[in-house]
Order: structure tokens, then C-alpha cells, then sequence
């Protein structure tokens, strides 16, 4: 889910120009106006997302020209698709849209004073406001996901949505247990030992009445982040064409599993012999090609044609779908007992002192050069924070990975294999 935060905005002066400021928001440095003020509360919209054309319309964000090409305006925004982006500005790295509260005011018979620091929106009075952008090709591959689908199982649970770092790092207990680790950049897969409904065997007044039976047993079910696929040795076709990589990268460990257990992770690598699992076209983008060349493959460390799994996240869940979370400690050694790969840690895992501490220590862990292979960039971080009250996962994505995804995100055939696997 795409959303906006409401949140105060901590404005200093831009190194590079005398008509922009730098303002801090909800962990996030933005690009704003002159007539911010500092401490002022606003709204700010993260990248990833579209605002609405009656937004837009009202707030006159729309850029225009007269004839002769000169600007009219201010606004910045394209009429059509109001795409907000990671950009540069004038050097400076802006990660979203900052606007102030009066930006709503158009909206009639709406009550402003809901719009409170922290309040999280994508509409307001029944007026759309914002939501995630999709490209053709991935709304097209969501919809075709059906065709996969096993129906649900209350024991094969999907993976706890991931919070933004920014949004919540000020939520983090002092005293909370928290650890560190590489986001990997490749397709999300799960799998467990539950028990199923499956086919049952056939006698023979099955057989002369042409009937079907079922049976509850233990099974190994194979998925991705939201689907299902429909029996463990079938080869059905994916986004890739395949799905085969899934299975070989599983077979070492599949038949060990304990019942109940799922286990979570990350495949990376390659799909097939001449498909990368994840890979961008950087020839567009001068800065990042002249490091990584015209096309940077996400391959941490796979030889071309292999598939590699990290694990970030094990749990144990009962008939009723009641999860226990392995600690951090306990995946590893599960891990190691499969014989299998968890995801790097950033660093040796710690107890949280303050909020602010912890948020230096993650910016400054979260861009650069992957840890597992320097041939392509880091995707980012995932901070998992265990606490008294539960587990809790937050991500924080690097600059870089932010401008590649948007530049990349405006074709339409582009298939966001976050949200369709």
C-alpha cells in the first residue's frame, strides 16, 4: 500500500541554490520552496507513487508554458501521470514531494485537524489523494497470477508486510534487540511443511463412480511472496517462462523440513542459463554506467545460468496459523544445519540505545557496492527489530537503487516483480 505522512519538515540551505532549501522529512531529504518554514507541518509523499490529477489541478503542479516555451509556473509534475520520483536537484538528493497542509484546502466540508503528525493517508473527504504507481505490464502479470494460485492454507502464511525505515525507525524500543542485514535484490520464495488437503488414493467404487477423494496429510508446499503454485513437480510457467530455478534452489533442503516450519527467502541469481532474476539498464544514467557498465545483473556472486537462497525469516506455525518467530540466532543455525545461505548482516547484531543513533547507523549502511559482489550496487538494508511486544521488519532502500527503479519504472512493459510475486 501506497501512502502519505503527515509530518514537520526541518529546513537548512541548499549548498547549491539561492531559490531552494533541503528540508528533513520523516527521515527523508527533500527539495523544497523557499516559503517552507522550518518546523512547519506538512504532508510528504514517498517516491513509487502518483499523485491525483484533481490534487494536482488544485495545487496548479502541473508544469505550463506559454507559446513560446516559457514556464508559467512552478509546478513540475506531468499532466497524466503525476509520478513522484527519487531526483537530483541542483546536486542535492531529493527522495519525494513535500507539500504544506493548506495544499488540501479544496477539499470541501473536510476537517483539517485529522492531518496530525504521523497520520498516514491516501485519500481525504472521499478525494483520492495518492496511490502506488503500477506499470501496464505489471497490473497485466498481477492479474494473470490467478492461473497459479493453490487455494490458501491456513499454515503457509505470506510474509509480514515490511515497513519503511523512515516512517517507523522513531517506533524502535530502547533495549530492543536489532539486527542488520543486506536487502537482497531478486524474487521472493517460502516454504513449508503444513498439512494439506491432497488428492486421496482411488479404490475401486471411486473409480466406477467416477468420484474424487481428499485427504489431510502432511505436504511440502512451494510458493513465492503471494502465490501458490499448484503441485511441487509441476514446471508452471512464470514470469520467467519457468519456474524450475524455484524448485532446484529448494531440492537440497526440501525434504528436511520440521512440520509446521516455513522458512522465507530471497532467490538471486539467475533464472535461466541467459536470464537474470533481476538485472537494470543503466545506459541512461551517466553516473551509474560509467561504475557498472550498461546493464548491471544482480548476480551476488552466482556463476551466469545458477540461483542462489537467502533466508531472512523462519517461523513455526500450528493448525490454527499461530506463528512463532525463530530468533535471528536460531535462522542461523537452521540454516546451517540445512546447509543453506541467510542474508549477510551488515553488522554484529546490537541493542538499540536511541532512535537517532540507529538511524545514522542505518543511512550510513544502506548505499554502496553490494557485500556479497561489487559489480552492482546495494539495493539497501532490512532492519529487523525484536522487542517484548513481537518482531517487527523495516526496510530502507539506497538512493541509487530508488533512481534506478523510477527511471526504469516509466516503460510500460516493465514488470515490478515485487508486487506480482
Amino acid at each position: 500500500m501506497y501512502e502519505a505522512i503527515v509530518c514537520k519538515i526541518k529546513t537548512r540551505e541548499h549548498p547549491n541554490a539561492d531559490k531552494l532549501q533541503l528540508g528533513l522529512v520523516a527521515g527523508f531529504q527533500v527539495v523544497v520552496g523557499l516559503e517552507t518554514e522550518n518546523d512547519e507541518l506538512g504532508v510528504f509523499f514517498p517516491t513509487d507513487g502518483i499523485l491525483s490529477d484533481e490534487f494536482c489541478k488544485a495545487n496548479d503542479l502541473y508544469s505550463r508554458f506559454d507559446e513560446s516555451n516559457n514556464r508559467l509556473n512552478s509546478g513540475f509534475f506531468t499532466e497524466g501521470e503525476a509520478r513522484v520520483r527519487s531526483q537530483n536537484f541542483r546536486g542535492e538528493k531529493s527522495y519525494g514531494y513535500w507539500c504544506p497542509l493548506s495544499s488540501f484546502d479544496f477539499i470541501k466540508n473536510f476537517d483539517t485537524s485529522v492531518l496530525v503528525d504521523g497520520y498516514t493517508f491516501s485519500s481525504l473527504g472521499g478525494v483520492e489523494i495518492c496511490k502506488k504507481h503500477y506499470s501496464k505490464a505489471t497490473l497485466k502479470a498481477i492479474s494473470g497470477n490467478n492461473k497459479n494460485v493453490k487455494r490458501a492454507n491456513s499454515m503457509f502464511l505470506e510474509h509480514v508486510d515490511t515497513k519503511q525505515f523512515r516512517y517507523r525507525y522513531k517506533e524502535v524500543k530502547p533495549g530492543s534487540l536489532v539486527t542488520i542485514t543486506s536487502k537482497m535484490h531478486g524474487t521472493s520464495g517460502r516454504i513449508a511443511r503444513v498439512l494439506d488437503e491432497v488428492p486421496a488414493k482411488r479404490n475401486l467404487v471411486d473409480k466406477i463412480l467416477r468420484r474424487t477423494r481428499t485427504e489431510t496429510k502432511w505436504n511440502t508446499l512451494l510458493g513465492s511472496r503471494r502465490v501458490v503454485l499448484k503441485d511441487y513437480d509441476e514446471d508452471s510457467l512464470g514470469f520467467y517462462g519457468s519456474n524450475e530455478f524455484r524448485y532446484q534452489t529448494v531440492k537440497s533442503f526440501k525434504d528436511y523440513l520440521n512440520k509446521g516450519e516455513t522458512i522465507y527467502y530471497e532467490i538471486v541469481g539467475w533464472a535461466t542459463e541467459d536470464t537474470p532474476i533481476m538485472a537494470h539498464d543503466t545506459s541512461s544514467l551517466k553516473v551509474i554506467r560509467k561504475e557498472y557498465g550498461d546493464r548491471m545483473v544482480y548476480s551476488y556472486g552466482c556463476a551466469q545460468g545458477m540461483a542462489a537462497i537467502y533466508v531472512y525469516r523462519i517461523t513455526q506455525t500450528n493448525e490454527d496459523g499461530v506463528s512463532i518467530e525463530l530468533s535471528w540466532n536460531q535462522i542461523k543455525a537452521r540454516c546451517n544445519e540445512l546447509g543453506i545461505n541467510y542474508t549477510p548482516e551488515m553488522c554484529d547484531p546490537f541493542v538499540a540505545k536511541d532512535s537517532d543513533s540507529l538511524k545514522e547507523l542505518v543511512d550510513r549502511l544502506t548505499s554502496g557496492k553490494d557485500i556479497t559482489d561489487p559489480s552492482h550496487i546495494r539495493e539497501g538494508v532490512v532492519v529487523r527489530v525484536d522487542s517484548d511486544t513481537g518482531t517487527m521488519f523495516l526496510k530502507n532502500k539506497s538512493f541509487d537503487f530508488g533512481v534506478l527503479e523510477g527511471y526504469i519504472k516509466d516503460d510500460e512493459n516493465y514488470v515490478d516483480l515485487e508486487e506480482i510475486s
